[in-house]
Order: C-alpha cells, then structure tokens, then sequence
C-alpha cells in the first residue's frame, strides 16, 4: 500500500499510545506514518532503533524525545538532538536507577550537551570521582573541564595552552582544538556524494573568492559529476590557471569543453587541449574569444568539420582565412563563413552561388548581405533559401509582394515574421490558409493591434502560441491565454515581459520544468516565485536564477537561505565537510552572518566561538551563545554584547 493510500485510519493507529506493537512495527514502514510512531511512547524499542537511522530529521528527533527508546539509540541521537534527549521523560528516571550511564555516552553526545549551561550536578561529580574514565576519555574530560560549572566564568576571551613558545593567534588555536574534538568524534554518518558536489557548488557560487584553496575538491567534484561541475564551471570566474589546469587533465569531456571555453584558460591550457584526439574539445578551443590566432589558424585547417566550423567564426581570422575557407569541401563551414557580418560584397556575391542550399540560406540571413544579393536569393528554386530570405528584415520591400504568394508555406510563415512587414502585406497574411503563417505572423511586433485581436478570435493554440510571444500583447489578453492555453502557450506567458505578478505565481504553482525556466527568463518574475523555484534541485536553472536581475537585486538572499539551510542540517547531522570547516575559518571574518550563524548549533564549542566573535552576528544569537555552556563561548559572546552596547551609547551621543 502507498503513502497516498492510507487510509485516515492508520493515522490514528500510529499515534494511538494503545495500538498493538505488531501493528505498528507494520505500520513504521509507511514514511508518512514514521513520524507518529516515533513519538508514540508505545512504539516498541526495535522499531524506534530502526526510525532513528531514517534521513528525515523531524522523525529522528522524535525517537530522541520518546521514554522508550533504548539508551544505546538515546546516546547516539544526544549529539545531534541534544536539547531533546535532555527533555526526554525517562532522563530522571535514568539518572536514579542507572546514573552510570553518564560514562557510555560518546564523544558527541557530551559535545552537544555542553553547550546547555544547566546540566544535572551529579553528572559531574561521577566524573570527577572517576579517576579511570578521566584516562580513557581524555577528549571528553577535557571538555567537561571547560564547562562553566566546572570552570566558572571566562574573565579572559581565550586562554589555551599554545604548542609552541610563540604567541599563537587564536583562530590557529582554536583550529587545532577543533581538529582534536573531531577526531575524537568517531563514527560520523557519511554524506552522499551528489549532496557534498550540490553544497560545493552552491558555495562555490555564492564564496567565489574561496574557490582557489577548494582545488582538490573541484577535481573531486569533476570526476564525480563532471557534468553538474562543467555547468559550474562555466558560471564561475573565480577559477584561476592552476585549478584550470588540473581539470584540464580530468577524464571527463565535458569538464574538458568548458575549461578550453573559459575566458580564463591561458594559451598554454588552451595549446595543451587543441592536440586532444576529442573534436569536441577542439571545437570548444575554437569558440573561445581568447584563443590565440595562431591556434586559430592550426584549427582552420583540422581534420574534423565540425572544429574549423567552430574557428572560421573567431575575431582573428582574417580576410585571407575568409578566401581560403569558402573552398572548404564541407558546406556547413561555408555556411558558417556566410553567416559572418564581416565579410565583404565580392565573397558575399561568391557564396551567394553556392552550389549548396544551405550556404545560399546563410547568405540570405546575414543582416550585412547586400539588398541585390538578397533580391536574388529570394527568387531561389530551394524553398529553404526563399525562406531565409524573406525573414531578413533587409530584404527589399518590392520581394514582399512576390513572397506573399509564395507556394511554400514555410517561406510565407517567415514573411509573416518579418521584422519590416508592411500592414498591407500583414492583412493579407492573416487571411492565409496556412495555420504556420497565421502562428508566425501572430508572434511579430509589427503586426497592428486588430490583427492580433483577429488573430486572438481564432481560439488556435499555434496561432495563441505566437501571440503569447508577442511582446506588444495586453496583460489582459495574456492572463486570458494562462487560463485558457496549453502548457506551451502558458510557458511562452511565463516568459513574457508583460504578464502580470500574480499571474506568474499561478502559472508557477504547475510545478513544470518548461515553465520553471520560462520563469528564469522572464526579468519580471517576483523574488517569492524565484524562490520557490530555486529548491527544484535543478543546477542549470538554479544558475539562471543566479543572474537574474530580482535576484540580484534583492542580494540573491534566497541563495544564501538555502546554504544556511543545508548547512544547518550537515552540521546537526555531524556531516559538515572538512573542506568547508577550513574555508569557514580562513575567511571567517568576510562571510556573510547568515552562512557563518548555523555554526551556533555545532556540537563542536570550537565553531560556536567563532559565531560569537564574528561582527555580524545577530544580537538574539549573541543572547543565546551568551547562555552557552562552554565558558569560553559564553565569555566571547557577553563581550561582544557588551561591545556593541557601548557603540551604541557613544553613537547617540
């Protein structure tokens, strides 16, 4: 039976504290009904042994409140749900039938409880009577001494004995105590891979100026996803020659293509990936704008068509190359020799002869083609070519006429879309028989308004597919074609400048990709509708969400969220990276509080410190840290309350 099938009945047994514990075993198989099990005091110890190792958090939290697990899993679950195993029932219960059970909680677990300034005393004195614990638990006697009911109050911000004679600063320090608590803290769960290379990545995004010393990882991440990564990659600027370097050695082609087209390969990189047996890469060497023209010109010349196709477009190709390459045997690179607007009238009149249609096309849809040539190409016998010709909006109006009743209906369709289209030649166009006409001519600007309003009458989806593409159509008309389009005609709404907000966010409750995107494109698109779209998991559309301008102007705080939020979940899950441990705290002081603050609820006092301490961090946290348990960190905490109280009296004054 699925989740969706249950009936309200299970529901009800999965709470009830007087259901059978066969039949909630049976019961906890169902995700939607683990999280009442776990909280049900009935449930039996077995089963709550199971639901502690679920990947919802909300149902592992649940068994750490529940008097009836068993203390093995209570232990376990103390480190990542402190404040919950505190408030657990059977705690007192424990305490007085069994406190010796103190000394089997692990490493983590103390970590996280110590972070509460009011703990139970006799814990403590267990501990301090117990000679022998104290020597096989050294890294947990050495925290317990940091407690402040065992140290006191901290007069000093940071006093720990260095390693060496000379003065340390403290973050050092601090980092060489947090590198011997998480050795201490065995037995942490393995994150998956694809969520490391999606938290990477986003950090990457948002920390650009952290990606140098994240080197090995990018390397990590290429071979592990070289296809999320390469997209990255072509995102990011910070990437510098070494980094560019190494990927460029890395097995997978994709990441290969988009090293050779990022503006920052050097030509040594680029001089290294042109000898690869890989046309593809060749051809990405070819397209990027920074290649070296004596790269370019060995290019011209490769063996694959696909390659000198890619280089006959480059800026430093000159006239010469230009001759040279309209002989090429292969049409599709005369055809991309004929779409360049620098050529001039003798090669243009050359390749306007071609023997193949598809370079006559090219010709006929280069902006810089002169209008006797175009008159030419559109008396062509190859339909395709006619076609391409009464698309230029350079085409000489007397063509029009002519094209007007044009056998083809393809070349017709792009007369209709014409950016020169007279209204006379329009009217006649709207009448056509041809739906692909009445579609193309719907989408052009210059089309008059009660044409479309004609057009819009036709209740066609192609024709109010062109419409929604329209950008001179009404907000009415186009809140109209949302309601009553096909999830095509709804995309192109989605994307159109002129949709209204509200709109927007019920096309975004469709929850489809094609809309998602069309959303990304839109410059209009609400912050809270980019929001929402931004936890799709998609990379691609996450990056177009990046650089669109409400984003950016609203700071990409959205992006921020997200990181905050999946780095508060690997930190109570103990499953922080140490790569992001070590960016954390060599650019401590320049990140952004939202990133730095999910750190205020590491097991680890180390990384709560370095919240306390930071500038920008928020004085209800401040508050909170200033009630920690570590002496330490409530100590950095008040002083930067009492900090910040001063600016603020001397500011009034």
């Amino acid at each position: 039976m699925d989740d969706e099938l249950l009936p309200p009945s299970a529901f009800t047994e999965a709470a009830d504290i007087n259901t059978l514990a066969k039949r909630l075993e049976e019961l906890a198989r169902f995700p939607a009904l683990q999280l009442l099990i776990a909280a049900n005091p009935a449930t039996p110890a077995a089963v709550l042994a199971q639901l502690a190792k679920v990947s919802k958090m909300e149902v592992r939290r649940a068994v750490a409140m529940n008097p009836n697990a068993p203390l093995q899993v209570l232990s376990q679950l103390a480190g990542e749900f402190p404040e919950e195993f505190l408030r657990n029932p059977v705690l007192p219960m424990l305490n007085m039938v069994k406190p010796g059970f103190i000394k089997e909680l692990p490493f983590l677990a103390w970590a996280g409880l110590l972070r509460f300034e009011h703990l139970p005393s006799s814990w403590f004195q267990q501990i301090k009577t117990a000679s022998r614990y104290q020597r096989n638990q050294a890294a947990i006697w050495k925290l317990i001494q940091l407690h402040v009911s065992q140290a006191g109050e901290a007069h000093e911000l940071l006093v720990l004995p260095a390693t060496s004679k000379a003065p340390r600063p403290w973050k050092a320090v601090i980092q060489d105590e947090l590198k011997l608590d998480l050795h201490a803290a065995t037995g942490p769960a393995t994150l998956a891979p694809e969520d490391e290379v999606e938290t990477l990545l986003l950090f990457g995004l948002l920390v650009p100026y952290a990606v140098p010393m994240l080197k090995e990882q990018w390397v990590w991440a290429a071979r592990t996803a070289g296809r999320q990564t390469g997209r990255m990659l072509a995102s990011t600027m910070a990437v510098g020659g070494k980094m560019l370097a190494r990927l460029a050695q890395e097995e997978s082609l994709f990441v290969r293509c988009q090293v050779a087209r990022h503006p920052h390969a050097s030509a040594k990189i680029l001089g290294q990936l042109v000898t690869s047996h890989h046309p593809e890469v060749r051809s990405a060497v070819a397209s990027n704008p920074h290649t070296p023209a004596e790269i370019i010109s060995t290019l011209l010349a490769d063996s694959q068509s696909v390659v000198r196709r890619a280089a006959v477009s480059h800026a430093t190709v000159t006239a010469e190359d230009h001759k040279m390459m309209a002989r090429d045997e292969e049409s599709t690179v005369r055809a991309a020799l004929a779409a360049l607007h620098q050529l001039d009238n003798t090669l243009l009149t050359q390749l306007a002869d071609d023997p193949a249609a598809t370079v006559r096309a090219a010709v006929a849809r280069n902006l810089h083609a002169p209008q006797e040539i175009l008159a030419t190409l559109a008396g062509d016998d190859r339909p395709a070519v006619r076609a391409a010709a009464a698309g230029n909006p350079c085409l000489p109006v007397k063509q029009h006429t002519i094209l007007l009743n044009d056998p083809e209906e393809a070349v017709r369709a792009r007369l209709g879309s014409n950016a020169c289209l007279s209204e006379q030649d329009a009217v006649q166009l709207a009448r056509d028989t041809s739906l692909a006409v009445r579609a193309s001519l719907a989408a052009n600007p210059r089309t008059p308004i009660p044409l479309l309003d004609q057009l819009w009458q036709s209740g066609e989806m192609a024709v109010w597919l062109g419409l929604a593409r329209n950008p001179r159509l009404s907000p009415d008309q186009l809140t109209q074609l949302a309601a009553q389009g096909d999830l095509r005609v709804r995309t192109a709404v989605a994307a159109h400048k002129r949709t209204p907000p509200e709109v927007l966010r019920e096309l975004a409750l469709a929850d489809r990709r094609n809309i998602w995107y069309a959303l990304a494109a839109n410059p209009h698109t609400p912050l809270d509708v980019l929001e929402h779209a931004l936890f799709t998991s998609d990379l691609e559309l996450r990056l177009r969400l990046f650089t669109h301008p409400t984003m950016v102007r609203n700071q990409r705080r959205p992006f921020f969220t997200l990181l905050a939020g999946k780095l508060q979940q690997l930190i109570v899950t103990n499953n922080l990276p140490d790569w992001l441990r070590r960016v954390v705290f060599q650019y401590y002081t320049a990140l952004p509080a939202i990133l730095l603050e999910p750190l205020a609820s590491s097991p680890y006092w180390e990384e709560r410190y370095l919240v306390a301490r930071h500038s920008h961090t928020s004085e209800v946290l401040l508050h909170k840290l200033a009630h920690d348990g570590i002496c330490y960190v409530r100590a950095a905490a008040r002083d930067a309350l009492t900090g910040r109280r001063q600016h603020s009296r001397t500011s009034s004054h």
